[in-house]
């Protein structure tokens, strides 16, 4: 099993944190960091464009979240 971080282009990058954490096994989990929960708004917006750039690096969408 390998595990790859990733910084998508146009994203955050930052030396202490990646984006999301890729777990190549039979099944190819994303894990995604977590935003700041400020209130709804410009904020949710760009949590959901971030998250959308995240799984498009991929080669997924939000479609294929599970949840």
């Amino acid at each position: 099993m390998s595990v790859r971080h990733i910084d998508p282009d146009g994203l955050h990058c930052s030396p202490t944190f990646s984006q999301a954490v890729v777990v190549e096994q039979p099944a190819k989990p994303i894990y995604i960091g977590g935003h700041d929960g400020k209130p709804i708004g410009p904020h949710s917006r760009r949590a959901f464009r971030d998250l959308a750039t995240i799984l498009e690096s991929e080669g997924a969408t939000l479609a294929n979240i599970v949840h």
